[in-house]
């Protein structure tokens, strides 16, 4: 089965999730080169690389990673998360 659109950020971002979900390393790490290639400023996809190098132990490499984030003052986005409870929505923020 060949893939008939160029992958993007969005189909290579689904592929770290799920590489990192079913065990398959190598994959997310070449999915989260791929998406520093198409975006190399976007801390949300060092961030994924980072993450999947500690579930590999490649601490050296988080470390350089992390350093690079920091080098540039790249931080990572609070994200936030809604909640609906009896007519009323809740809002969290990542940390909370």
């Amino acid at each position: 089965m060949m893939m008939t659109a160029f992958p993007d950020n969005w189909i290579w971002d689904a592929l770290i999730a799920s590489s990192r979900i079913h065990g398959h390393r190598k994959l997310g790490k070449y999915a989260a080169q791929q998406l520093l290639e198409l975006e190399p400023d976007n801390n949300k996809y060092k961030t994924l690389l980072s993450n999947v190098q500690a579930s590999i132990g490649w601490w050296v490499k988080v470390e350089e990673v992390r350093k690079a984030m920091f080098g540039k003052d790249l931080k990572k986005q609070p994200r936030w998360s809604y909640l609906k409870k009896n007519r009323h929505i809740h809002c969290f923020m990542s940390g909370d």
